[in-house]
C-alpha cells in the first residue's frame, strides 16, 4: 500500500514521493527503464519495471548477499536429500586439523560377581594406571554402594540402586584407583568391566 510523503524542493515547490510505509519507515519507489550496472562489473544489464530499495542499501552487495544466501540454502538443501535419500553425506573442513582419538581395546575383565560378605566393602578391581574403561553394574534386587579409591559405606560412594543401575566411566576421565563395592546382603550380583 502507497504511503506517500510530500516535501518541499529547493523553489519551496511541493514534491510527491511515492512510497511503501512499514513499521514507521517509508521506502521510497524507483522506477528504471532501460539498463542499470547492478554489480558493479562496469557491464550494464537489462531491467524494467519498479525496484524498491531500503534508503541506504548498497544493492550490490544486496544482491552479492542474496545470491549467497540462495547457494548456501540449495547447497544444503541437496545435501539433506542426498542424506534422506542415503546417496551420500558432505562433510567439509574448512581449516584447521581433525584428529580421531581411536583408543579400541579389549575389555581386560569382564565378569559378573558376587558380594562375599553382606555389610562388608570387598574389591572389585586393584589401582590400575592403564585402565582405559570402567564399568559397575547392579543387576541384584538390593542396593549397592561403589567407592574409587576408599572404602564406601551405606550413606557414602557412588548409590548403584537396585535392578540395573550402575556407572561407566570412559573417554577423557577414567579413575585409576582401586574400586570398591558395598551391599547388605551376601551373594547379590554385580557386573563389573575394565579395560
Amino acid at each position: 500500500m502507497a504511503n506517500n510523503i510530500s516535501v518541499k524542493d529547493g523553489a519551496a515547490a511541493t514534491q510527491v514521493l511515492k512510497t511503501t510505509e512499514a513499521g514507521g519507515v517509508h521506502t521510497p519507489h524507483h522506477l528504471v527503464d532501460g539498463t542499470v550496472v547492478v554489480d558493479g562489473s562496469g557491464v550494464t544489464q537489462p531491467i524494467s519495471g519498479t525496484i524498491t530499495a531500503n534508503a541506504g542499501t548498497n544493492i550490490n552487495t544486496s544482491a552479492l548477499a542474496l545470491e549467497t544466501t540462495a547457494t548456501a540454502i540449495k547447497t544444503a538443501v541437496e545435501v539433506l536429500d542426498n542424506a534422506i535419500a542415503g546417496n551420500e553425506m558432505q562433510v567439509d573442513i574448512v581449516s584447521g586439523t581433525v584428529t580421531a582419538d581411536s583408543n579400541r581395546g579389549n575389555v581386560s575383565e569382564a565378569s559378573t560377581k558376587t558380594i562375599t560378605t553382606g555389610g562388608t566393602h570387598q574389591q572389585v578391581f586393584a589401582s590400575n594406571a592403564n585402565r582405559k574403561f570402567l564399568l559397575v553394574q547392579n543387576v541384584s534386587d538390593t542396593d549397592m554402594n561403589l567407592g574409587i579409591g576408599y572404602d564406601p559405606s551405606a550413606t557414602t560412594g557412588i548409590f548403584l540402586g537396585k535392578n540395573g543401575s550402575g556407572v561407566v566411566f570412559e573417554s577423557s576421565f577414567i579413575p585409576t584407583q582401586e574400586i570398591r563395592i558395598l551391599c547388605a546382603t551376601t551373594g547379590k550380583a554385580f557386573v563389573a568391566l575394565e579395560g
